[in-house]
């Protein structure tokens, strides 16, 4: 007597009215009892057998910025032996549909039915969707099996974003300032306030105010001196690589003396006072301080031509000028100013000197070590260039993180056997 499972023909054992059967396939393993009277017409058709095996159950995704905390669950534990577990995870919609990539496996902790298991996955790209599933692993008769989960999606979330607005109500010495928290990321609550301050001056602060929901945000200001020009900006209690996530900044100047024809201090900035030309502001930053430092940052005129300077600290390389990405690659980078830049000078660190003596009996002359010297000089600008542009393609999403890794990796040994050479010569 046989039991039909799929297209197989399984055989029946007898056992005092109990029928089994046991199914040795690469992908199923397991035994099933049948119970009750079986006549030979009806297995083929109603007979119906589910054999136990382990399986998981993806559950769901906790996304943040460039992470993701991946949870799975065991429905059903038959096989123990050397049994694992881990995550797969692919861009959803990839372009080669068996790009799956996997997490490290773990043991879990307990293995019973119904135990959940997590794991967190980095080094994900904001706001990008992507597909997982949960995978348990075993070894059985020498061979290695698997149980995959149904196929979810998630999606990191961008980061939270604000907007400085227009400043309102400005007389001879108030002002309302205004922004917008428009994007709360993955946070449930941000706090928020403004900076402000005359150009050269400390930075001073608002009362802080929690929003638990995207919208406007407002705040009077008052004691200002008259006929000055303040920036300001909107900001969040919230960080991202180190920085603070706030607005671009924004000036407005107050009335040179009160608006005594409107009889009144909540004036648009009226008084009599000409409209003062179009300025600017240029504020430079740098990404690590240790690494170098910059110039040329200040107030200019709409339309004039800006030049400003990033120097390196001995140790280290200028890799670009960052602002929604890198903007330039040039020590000295010159532009037209129309409207309010905010700069961050990027630097990086050579590879760590390898120590390594001249060959004994080698004599190598002054004059060719200056030329030697020079030209390896060109080719770690040229390296430190070629760095500026891997980083920039990489936040376009041109490149993917691997792809990134690698081609960094080339780079390093690149500078490394540059530094060798140098030790050479000294």
């Amino acid at each position: 007597m046989k039991l039909k499972y799929g297209w197989k023909m399984i055989p029946l054992q007898h056992n005092d009215g109990t029928y089994s059967a046991t199914l040795t396939s690469a992908t199923e393993r397991g035994t099933a009892t049948v119970t009750g009277k079986i006549d030979q017409e009806s297995i083929e058709d109603e007979v119906v057998v589910d054999f136990k095996r382990t399986t998981v159950e993806t559950t769901e995704a906790k996304p943040r910025y460039t992470s993701a905390k991946l949870k799975g669950e065991f429905v059903e534990i038959k096989q123990k032996n050397k049994l694992e577990v881990f995550f797969e995870w692919r861009e959803y919609e990839s372009e080669d549909p068996g790009n799956w990539q996997a997490t490290d496996k773990k043991v879990p902790e307990k293995l019973k039915e119904g135990e959940e298991f997590e794991m967190t996955k980095e080094e994900l790209d904001k706001g990008e969707i992507y597909s997982f599933r949960a995978v348990v692993q075993w070894e059985e008769n020498g061979k290695e099996e698997k149980d995959r989960g149904e196929e979810k999606t998630f999606t990191t979330y961008e980061l939270p974003e604000v907007e400085t607005k227009e400043a309102a109500n400005v007389n001879h010495e108030e002002a309302i300032l205004q922004g917008e928290l428009i994007n709360m990321g993955a946070e449930d609550e941000i706090e928020v306030w403004f900076e402000y301050r005359q150009e050269g001056e400390v930075w001073q602060e608002t009362d802080e105010e929690t929003f638990e929901e995207t919208g406007e945000f407002k705040e009077e200001i008052s004691g200002l001196e008259e006929g000055a020009t303040y920036q300001f900006r909107i900001r969040t209690g919230i960080e991202w690589e180190g920085d603070p996530i706030r607005g671009s900044k924004l000036n407005f100047t107050t009335d040179s003396e009160p608006d005594t024809v409107s009889g009144g201090t909540g004036g648009g900035g009226g008084g009599g006072a000409s409209s003062p030309e179009p300025v600017y502001t240029v504020t430079l930053e740098v990404k690590d301080e240790k690494m170098g430092e910059v110039e040329g940052e200040g107030t200019f005129a709409q339309g004039g031509e800006v030049t400003v300077k990033a120097t390196p600290f001995e140790g280290y390389y200028f890799v670009g000028w960052e602002e929604v990405g890198i903007v330039s690659e040039e020590q000295e980078y010159t532009f037209e100013i129309e409207q309010d830049r905010d700069l961050v000078a990027v630097f990086d660190q050579y590879i760590v000197e390898v120590e390594q003596e001249s060959p004994e009996g080698v004599e190598i002359s002054e004059e060719k070590k200056e030329r030697v010297r020079q030209t390896l000089g060109e080719q770690v600008s040229r390296l430190g260039r070629l760095t500026g542009v891997l980083i920039q393609h990489r936040r376009a999403g041109e490149l993917t993180a691997q792809e990134t890794e690698v081609r960094l990796s080339s780079l390093k040994k690149a500078l490394l056997s540059i530094q060798q050479l140098l030790s050479f010569i000294e």
